[in-house]
């Protein structure tokens, strides 16, 4: 018996001292739809991660198949596969070969994130983060950042 079914098994038991290090763990073998939000907190997510980027994981009923494509960029770059492993495995050689055709074009390949974006905000809201950032010696850049960091880290 594998680890992954071992500790498949031992989690079915419901056992009260399964571990954190034994969630991370078999947690990972489902690659990478998981991210911990907190210490012994996990969710899942519908998206892939691989070289900063990022894209989203469909499920075609008629098709009986996975698929996806790229987010945060304007180029279209989709993937499919009829596994979650397959899925991650096209959703990778699509981002490679993205990259390796701008580098053999000499053209800058997309970034999703840049660091800047518009937020569009009630005037309240804007006037509490404004006041915020004055009363603690930020910008209000600063002060928006770091709203932004407590909540998703």
């Amino acid at each position: 018996m594998s680890k992954k079914d071992k500790l498949i098994n031992r989690l079915l038991k419901k056992p009260k001292d399964f571990t954190f290090d034994e969630m991370e763990s078999l947690l990972s073998y489902f690659g990478s739809g998981y991210r911990e939000i907190e210490k012994g907190w996990f969710v899942m997510s519908n998206l892939l991660s691989y070289k900063n980027y990022n894209g989203t994981v469909e499920y075609s009923k008629e098709d009986r198949s996975l698929f996806g494509k790229v987010i945060g960029i304007k180029s279209l770059l989709s993937y499919e596969g009829d596994s979650v492993k397959e899925l991650e495995q096209d959703f990778q050689n699509v981002i490679d070969e993205y990259l390796a055709d701008c580098k053999e074009r000499n053209v800058e390949p997309e970034h999703p994130y840049k660091g800047t974006f518009n937020v569009r905000i009630s005037p309240d809201l804007h006037r509490n983060i404004a006041v915020y950032a004055i009363e603690h010696g930020k910008s209000l850049n600063a002060a928006v950042e770091e709203a932004i960091g407590n909540l998703v880290g």
